[in-house]
C-alpha cells in the first residue's frame, strides 16, 4: 500500500473515533442540555473542540507519527486548520439545517464527510509535513 494511502486510511480511522467523539458530545449536549437545543451551533462548536484535541493526539501519534516536539508551534497550527474547517462546518450546517431543512444529526455527518479532505490536506501538508517535522 502506499504511504500516502495508507496515511488516508489511518487519518480516516482517526477522524472516525473523532467522529464519534464530535458527534456523541453535540448530541449529548443538544438533548440531555435544553439550552444547547437551541443553540446547536454552540453545542457544535464545543463538541468540535472536545474532538480536536483528542484528534490531534491520535494523528500526531499514530496517523502522522510525527515526534515533532515543538508542540506549542504544531497544535497552533493544527488549531487554525481545524477552525477553517469548523468555520466550514458551521456555514454548511447552518445551511443544511436552517435553510434546507435537514434534520440536524443528518446534517451534522453530511459536513463532517465535506470537511474531511480540508483536514487531511492541511494536516498532511502544512501541520505534520515531513520537511517541516522531521520524518513521517
Amino acid at each position: 500500500m502506499k504511504p500516502n494511502f495508507r496515511q488516508f486510511i489511518k487519518f480516516c480511522v482517526v477522524g472516525t473515533i473523532s467522529m464519534i467523539v464530535d458527534v456523541g458530545s453535540y448530541t449529548l449536549l443538544t438533548r440531555m442540555i435544553q439550552f444547547f437545543y437551541s443553540h446547536y451551533l454552540l453545542a457544535n462548536a464545543i463538541a468540535f473542540i472536545v474532538s480536536l484535541i483528542i484528534s490531534y493526539v491520535l494523528n500526531k501519534k499514530f496517523t502522522f507519527q510525527n515526534n515533532n516536539k515543538a508542540i506549542g508551534v504544531q497544535f497552533t497550527k493544527y488549531v487554525g486548520v481545524y477552525t477553517v474547517g469548523l468555520v466550514i462546518s458551521e456555514i454548511l450546517l447552518y445551511i443544511l439545517v436552517d435553510r434546507i431543512g435537514i434534520y440536524d444529526l443528518i446534517a451534522k455527518m453530511l459536513v463532517i464527510g465535506a470537511v474531511l479532505f480540508w483536514n487531511f490536506t492541511g494536516s498532511k501538508f502544512f501541520i505534520f509535513d515531513k520537511d517541516v517535522h522531521g520524518k513521517i
